[in-house]
């Protein structure tokens, strides 16, 4: 899950600034998007697993600013009757080595709009 975060990641750049209704956004997310939401429907993956930093996909994601990549992890597979909001996806309290979750990731790199969705979804967590 967090090498495929990680391309995701790597190549969102150049595709940011895209409308998501654009045909260059489309391609992006057939590539980089669908493999990720595909693991994530997969119940057996443990959306949360920390990589060698203590970092999960959900703080790799935040800290690059890379939105559309949190929504999917933090939406996850299967969506509550609350508010239509996922009560299975990323945890966004969950914490690093040193003590940071995805919101302080994202904060820290100056990312207001990844900052302004996690904080939205924090309140459901």
């Amino acid at each position: 899950m967090i090498k495929q975060v990680g391309l995701a990641i790597a190549n969102f750049g150049q595709f940011e600034m895209f409308d998501r209704t654009s045909e260059s956004f489309k391609q992006f997310e057939e590539k980089f998007l669908k493999p990720i939401s595909d693991t994530v429907m997969d119940d057996k993956l443990k959306i949360d697993h920390k990589n060698s930093d203590g970092h999960t996909s959900l703080m790799k994601a935040a800290q690059a600013g890379c939105l559309v990549v949190c929504e999917i992890l933090v939406n996850g597979s299967k969506v509550s009757q609350v508010n239509g909001l996922s009560l299975d996806g990323a945890r966004i309290a969950a914490k690093d080595d040193q003590g940071e979750n995805a919101v302080h990731k994202a904060c820290a790199a100056g990312h207001l709009h990844v900052v302004i969705f996690l904080l939205k979804r924090l309140v459901y967590e």
